[in-house]
């Protein structure tokens, strides 16, 4: 995943692409907040947020922690909890 290569730029293209499925999920927009954190995107995070807490309203990074059980690198985690904590979750 790009995210995991701290390629955030690469991150947002395949979050738009991804969001343009009818029935994408939230983790393309939890996705996107993460690269928009990283980039220094402060408005995007903004309208981020707002639009992750609409599709999935419990999403925080303890959840967030339970879902992502798949990855074996701890790094990889902490990079992506690193960046919801940039963006204003909790």
């Amino acid at each position: 995943m790009h995210i995991f290569k701290q390629d955030f730029e690469s991150a947002l293209d395949w979050t738009t692409r991804a969001s343009s499925i009818p029935n994408y999920q939230y983790w393309a927009t939890a996705h996107s907040l993460v690269a928009h954190a990283y980039l220094g995107n402060e408005q995007d995070v903004i309208t981020t947020r707002l639009k992750l807490m609409q599709e999935c309203p419990h999403f925080s990074c303890g959840f967030a922690r339970e879902k992502l059980f798949f990855l074996k690198k701890q790094s990889q985690i902490d990079l992506y909890i690193k960046g919801l904590q940039i963006a204003g979750i909790n």
